[in-house]
């Protein structure tokens, strides 16, 4: 065998150093070694070596013949060859494959197998394959030789299992537009490949993964499919359905209507779409859940400011945006009313042909009623106002009104007003006489035919009878006589002058209210005036000469009449001044609009516009202080006056009234002065009455007798108990808005006002501090100034900044505060009073009043779990927003100005359920009104509540 011979050579005797060379067959291999190890080598191979020594110089070669008596066994490579082989899953019987295989110098072959499972193999390699046997079995043999197994080959047969699928599994049913992923379950491949398939690619298709992508409505069927090496395809299969996909809405309807009667049974119907065949209807009043499932909810017992809403889950497939919630209907349930009319005349009794006008009083008749007027019980045609005049009225006529409420929930309707009988008296004659001179020799004053009616003369002085139709006049000095009749109500009056002979001239005349000044318009079209219209008495007239030395005076009678005897040609002063008994006394009209209109006055130059430059005595009416210059000052205390005017420390420093001089000159004739009277603050002298004393002064001083604050049919909900926030809207349009005046009255027993804004002001939107002093007044530059004393709200805006408003814009805003427990439900804060609106030249727009809404307090039952509160409230730099979530949900909470805008979302994220607090920060912020919206979203359901704050 190979490596198993060593052929040794060794030195012949010699010394020294010995060198080898072998030699093989003759040839020389190179081998220098004493040792050889030849390797296999064949019958009588000749071996030798030559051996040299060094030492004697000599050259031995033995050689020598190394004889092989037989050869080593040398194997060669061996394979195996294989009959036929299963390569599939034997199912049918018994099946052999015969093995063989060759080598030379063998003595036998050992077959063996790896898989006993396989069958079984015998030592001439026939293999009997075991029935059903699939895998991978090793067939092994080893070449036998002269010393034992020399070498071994492998043969690996693989059996494959026929091709099997489980299940194909996949969600259903499938929605057009959503893809899904479907698998095949206890898949064998047996050595094939699978591969999806549908059986409608119309309806779905199914991509090499198992993702199949829904295209239109119907069914179809998704096939897996496996093609093996072992057999025909298999196949599983699901069949699905495809729906369209649609989104759930529902929308709910009220019968008979949001406005309803307290008790009134209404029935609230839910139109979903998409709900499916039963489809779940939830029903919640206030965000509580309340009634069954059914598509209808009904109740009596609905209060103001419920607010229905529903959530409709439907059952159908493919419904997106399930559960969602309809719309929400608020509720206006008002209580039982109760209509009512009353009239007044202050014309009765009255002249015949003379116009008499007829006022209503109303409750309850809503915001548009309809008047029905009966003369006699006859119906009036055209006579459909809340007024009603006529100048053909008879004694003893009545008049009468009906009224039709528009309102809601009212009984007694229509109502029938009180009767008013008529006391209607001829026109009396009323006939002084001429003008004559009293020389010794009494006049005969008057006339015949004066009256009927009762008759007096006025003054008494120098007549024999003042009672009669013709007394006889013998006065002492040039005397005015005034005749009066009266006839049942029905006056006339008539004048006549008795001079006296040889005693000089007489100055006489009346005082009467100043010339009503109209800015001119457009500017700078210079204004206009009035005549005088109204006499004023309890002025003191002073006749003084030139030097200002007092010559004698007098005080006007209730006609206004003043007079001097026995004046002497030259020229005069007349002195005149109101007398008062206190300073308390003032004319009405003295508002807003006369301080819009200085205001002008004082900002403008009167050589380029002179429109609202009046006369020299309307501007010593502007000059409150007195001291020559109109400014700021005057403004600022012409102001305090109309919001305070019964605080002694906002009186004029000169009193009321101005006192006035006027130059006359008396030549060879009787002299007739009317002298023109003006109060302090009545720039355009608009006045029309005045008062004498406080205490005939009322509450009523300056503003019309007619209400200017109307109740609407708007409602408005809040939510909030702690402060009650009144807007006011303008019912009509009004260009150029300069002046509002109001005197306002409310229960100060149960409400306290806390501030005021106008959203629309400019600087002045921001809410104001009340009642400032006089000093205050007169440091800030503050178009709005607003008073309350004793149940009496005064506002007073006048700017040069006008705007133009038009109908329903919020013009006021007014924030109360209960002083007792607010329940749920409409508010008892009643606001009655006059004012005035009025545009840049002082012109009051005629049928425009104010607005306010119906408020009402809602129920707080869906929000109170939220305990949302603000602290403290008034802030200055911050206020702490607490709040309690019953259960987690998304939260929002934004803070908006009183212009409605947005100043912050200070909150917007998801909070679990608990009890929070954060501080605002609110330094950076202007003073005003802020409105804090929370909302909070929980389980489809948001509710929100709000808090108004001031800083």
């Amino acid at each position: 065998s190979p490596g198993a011979l060593t052929v040794v050579a060794s030195g012949g005797g010699g010394s020294g150093t010995y060198t080898y060379l072998w030699y093989r067959n003759g040839a020389s291999i190179g081998v220098t070694s004493s040792t050889y190890n030849p390797g296999p080598i064949t019958v009588n191979t000749d071996l030798y070596c030559v051996v040299t020594s060094t030492s004697c110089g000599s050259v031995t070669t033995p050689t020598f013949t190394i004889v092989v008596l037989s050869a080593v066994w040398t194997p060669t490579p061996i394979t195996i060859s294989a009959g036929t082989e299963p390569t599939c899953q034997l199912t049918n019987g018994t099946t052999t494959t015969t093995y063989s295989t060759t080598a030379t110098n063998n003595t036998g072959f050992n077959w063996t197998i790896s898989n006993p499972d396989a069958g079984s193999i015998n030592s001439s390699g026939v293999m009997t394959w075991a029935d059903g046997f699939y895998g991978t079995v090793v067939i092994q043999v080893t070449a036998n030789g002269c010393e034992g197994p020399t070498i071994m080959v492998t043969h690996t047969v693989v059996v494959n299992q026929g091709a099997s699928i489980g299940s194909v599994t996949g969600p259903t049913p499938l929605c057009i537009g959503s893809p899904e992923t479907f698998t095949a379950n206890s898949v064998i491949l047996g050595g094939g490949t699978g591969s999806w398939s549908s059986n409608n690619i119309t309806i779905a298709t199914v991509d090499a993964f198992g993702v199949v992508t829904p295209i239109a409505g119907g069914s179809c069927d998704i096939i897996y499919t496996i093609t093996g090496a072992c057999g025909n395809p298999v196949s599983a299969q699901q069949s699905v359905y495809v729906y369209e996909t649609t989104s759930a809405s529902v929308n709910i309807s009220v019968s008979p209507g949001t406005l309803i009667c307290e008790g009134t049974l209404v029935t609230f119907t839910a139109n979903g779409t998409n709900g499916g065949t039963s489809p779940l209807y939830e029903w919640f009043i206030d965000g509580n859940p309340v009634g069954s499932n059914s598509s209808t909810f009904s109740s009596s017992t609905l209060a103001m400011g419920n607010m229905i809403s529903c959530k409709l889950t439907s059952n159908k497939p493919c419904v997106t945006g399930s559960p969602v919630s309809s719309n929400t209907i608020n509720m206006i349930v008002k209580p039982s009313l109760t209509a009512e009319i009353t009239i007044s005349t202050p014309s009765n009794p009255a002249c015949t042909n003379s116009l008499v006008t007829f006022y209503t009083s109303i409750e309850d008749g809503g915001t548009t009623p309809a008047y029905q007027w009966y003369v006699n019980g006859t119906l009036q045609t055209g006579a459909t106002n809340s007024t009603y005049s006529a100048n053909n009225l008879g004694d003893g006529n009545t008049v009468s009104c009906v009224l039709n409420s528009n309102e809601a929930c009212v009984v007694n309707n229509p109502a029938n007003s009180n009767v008013i009988t008529m006391v209607i008296s001829p026109v009396p004659e009323a006939n002084a006489g001429n003008d004559a001179t009293y020389s010794g020799t009494p006049v005969l004053l008057g006339s015949p035919l004066n009256g009927p009616g009762t008759i007096t003369w006025t003054p008494q002085a120098g007549l024999d009878n003042p009672s009669s139709q013709q007394p006889y006049a013998t006065p002492t000095y040039t005397t005015v006589y005034t005749l009066s009749v009266n006839n049942d109500g029905c006056v006339r009056t008539d004048d006549v002058v008795v001079t006296v002979a040889g005693s000089g001239y007489m100055v006489s005349g009346k005082t009467m209210y100043a010339y009503k000044a109209l800015a001119g318009n457009p500017a700078p079209t210079p204004p206009t005036f009035n005549p005088l219209i109204y006499n004023i008495n309890k002025v003191i007239v002073i006749l003084k000469n030139q030097t200002g030395t007092e010559l004698a005076r007098d005080t006007t009678d209730i006609w206004g009449t003043y007079s001097f005897n026995n004046v002497s040609n030259g020229n005069y002063i007349l002195s005149y001044d109101k007398y008062t008994v206190d300073t308390m006394m003032w004319v009405n009209e003295v508002n807003a609009v006369d301080i819009a209109l200085v205001k002008y006055y004082v900002s403008s130059t009167p050589a380029i516009d002179p429109s609202r430059s009046f006369m020299t005595i309307h501007k010593r009416a502007a000059n409150v202080d007195n001291n020559g210059f109109t400014n700021a000052i005057d403004i600022a205390r012409l102001k305090a006056k109309v919001a305070d005017p019964y605080n002694p420390a906002k009186n004029f420093p000169k009193g009321n009234w101005v006192n006035l001089d006027s130059l006359i000159t008396v030549s060879n004739a009787n002299l007739s002065v009317n002298l023109p009277v003006i109060a302090y603050g009545d720039y355009n002298a608009s006045s029309s009455k005045y008062k004498d004393s406080a205490n005939t002064w009322g509450l009523s001083k300056s503003l019309p007798i007619e209400n200017i604050v109307m109740t609407s049919e708007d409602a408005m909900v809040t939510v909030n108990k702690e402060l009650i926030e009144v807007p006011l809207r303008i019912s009509g349009k009004v260009n150029e808005f300069s002046a509002l005046g109001l005197e306002l009255t409310y229960s100060n027993d149960e409400y306290e006002l806390v501030t005021a804004g106008m959203p629309k002001a400019g600087k002045d939107n921001e809410s104001i501090t009340l009642n400032p002093s006089l000093d205050e007044i007169i440091a800030n530059d503050k178009d709005l100034l607003v008073t309350e004393s004793e149940g009496v709200i005064r506002v007073v805006y006048a700017t040069t900044n006008h705007y133009d408003v038009i109908e329903n814009d919020e013009i006021l805003t007014l924030i109360f505060k209960p002083r007792k427990s607010q329940q749920s439900g409409e508010i008892g804060l009643n606001l009655q009073g006059t004012g005035v609106i009025a545009d840049q030249y002082g012109r009051e727009p005629e049928g425009v009043y104010l607005l306010i809404p119906k408020i009402y307090v809602q129920g707080v039952q869906s929000v109170a779990e939220l305990d949302f509160t603000a602290y403290p409230n008034p802030f200055s730099d911050k206020i702490t927003i607490s709040y309690t979530l019953p259960e987690s949900g998304g939260v929002s909470l934004k803070v908006y100005n009183v212009l409605g805008e947005l100043v912050t979302d200070f909150i917007n994220q998801t909070q679990s359920a608990g009890k929070y607090s954060v501080d605002f920060p609110g330094n950076k912020l202007p003073e005003g009104i802020y409105t804090f919206r929370m909302e909070y979203e929980s389980r489809g359901v948001t509710r929100s509540t709000m808090l108004k704050v001031i800083k």
